[in-house]
């Protein structure tokens, strides 16, 4: 079921408008990069190709020696991606097994009688949340990125753009947690100069 739900994200964040844009842009980009080498590579060897017919084996040598090269690139380039791309997957495993373990332990707190059942959504959003900051910083530093710069910059401008907000969600959550009032209790609203009559 967990499995079901992750992949069901996944393939909305996979269909989302702006994430199709951007895919569309990287792979059309990525082709017009790629495409006047893969052209110029395949012309190379047609032109080997036919030329060896007439010439022999010293025009056919350029053409192994680039296509070797190229094989050596492909696969140094591999050596250094592979790792980091495992070490990715690790991380992103980690973090679902990590929500996993949040979610089957709230579900069977509330099946015991130890945790409301009204708690299990907000601690799993949370959960999810905190994991996910945590595994996009993990991953970013891992990459080499500096997050300092990207997280003060984001900090200041919540820290001045959601001030109302975060006030609200505090009185949100604490309204939630004391719950000073349940349903079926009746509330009297006081205005100034109103008289209990």
């Amino acid at each position: 079921r967990l499995f079901r739900v992750v992949w069901f994200r996944l393939c909305q964040l996979w269909n989302f408008p702006s994430f199709t844009r951007f895919r569309t842009g990287m792979a059309v980009g990525n082709m017009f990069i790629q495409a006047p080498a893969i052209l110029a590579v395949l012309i190379a060897q047609f032109q080997a190709l036919t030329a060896f017919s007439l010439t022999g084996l010293p025009v056919l040598a350029p053409v192994i020696l680039g296509s070797g090269l190229l094989i050596k690139r492909i696969v140094h380039n591999a050596e250094i991606v592979v790792p980091k791309l495992v070490i990715v997957v690790i991380i992103a495993g980690g973090g679902w097994f990590t929500h996993y373990i949040v979610f089957a332990t709230t579900r069977y707190l509330s099946e015991q009688g130890a945790l409301p059942k009204r708690y299990i959504r907000p601690i799993t959003t949370a959960s999810e949340i905190v994991i996910l900051c945590v595994g996009v910083m993990s991953i970013l530093v891992y990459l080499g990125v500096k997050v300092k710069n990207i997280i003060v910059p984001l900090v200041v401008y919540a820290a001045f753009a959601s001030r109302d907000v975060v006030q609200n969600l505090v009185a949100g959550a604490f309204l939630f947690l004391v719950r000073p009032f349940i349903i079926g209790d009746r509330l009297a609203v006081r205005q100034p100069g109103w008289k209990q009559g």
